[in-house]
């Protein structure tokens, strides 16, 4: 790309202050039924707000912008040998390049040193699909990141629960002891979790959009 052109996307490392940015750029673009094939926003708070996240890094991503702002993002998720792209509308063309620097940059290793990445592709975009494929990647069935969405009806009846439980939010009860419990059963790790998961627990409320009060529990 060249970079002195100013209708040309330049492209550089992602930093902290970019946070705010990327999150109005996924909601100035989305499209119904996540026709834009980027994150929704509340997935890309929800990475910067996981436990998990490797922070160190961040500055691996690439942001691709114009004078008008932000038109790509080259991401992971969690771990480096993963790879997420966003993109403005207008600027698909960017594709080669996103991947061009994922493959620089986003490769995690095997324990024997080697190179790999699982690069994400829409299962709409032919075109993206077409690219990788002529590089050597291969489907992986059970690698796949399904979204799946529910409409809503305005006669849906009121969920009951069966007696001796009830329904509440985390703004009635916010115990981190108990939902690290929860959350630790629910995804069938066996015995009591670990006592330092309670820090992990914490930041997954930092998020600047998350609320208690939407937050639900069965007690």
């Amino acid at each position: 790309m060249n970079q002195e052109n100013p209708l040309n996307p330049n492209l550089r490392p992602y930093t902290p202050a970019d946070f705010s940015r990327v999150s109005d750029f996924l909601i100035a673009h989305f499209q119904t039924d996540n026709r834009d094939g980027n994150w929704l926003q509340p997935t890309w708070e929800y990475m910067h707000s996981h436990p998990m996240l490797d922070e160190s890094s961040l500055s691996r991503i690439g942001i691709w912008e114009t004078p008008q702002g932000i038109v790509g993002v080259a991401n992971y998720e969690s771990v480096l040998g993963e790879a997420f792209f966003q993109q403005h509308p207008q600027h698909t063309d960017l594709k080669p390049a996103m991947l061009d620097h994922t493959e620089a940059h986003l490769c995690g290793r095997t324990p024997s040193g080697e190179p790999f990445l699982r690069a994400y592709v829409n299962d709409f975009d032919d075109e993206f699909e077409a690219l990788v494929q002529s590089r050597g990647y291969e489907l992986v069935e059970d690698e796949d990141r399904p979204l799946s969405h529910l409409k809503l009806t305005a006669d849906m009846p009121r969920p009951g629960v069966p007696q001796g439980f009830r329904i509440k939010s985390l703004a009635e009860d916010n115990d981190l002891r108990k939902i690290d419990r929860v959350l630790w059963r629910g995804f069938n790790h066996p015995g009591e979790p670990p006592e330092d998961g309670l820090e992990g627990r914490r930041k997954m409320q930092s998020g600047p959009n998350f609320r208690k009060d939407l937050t639900i529990v069965i007690e």
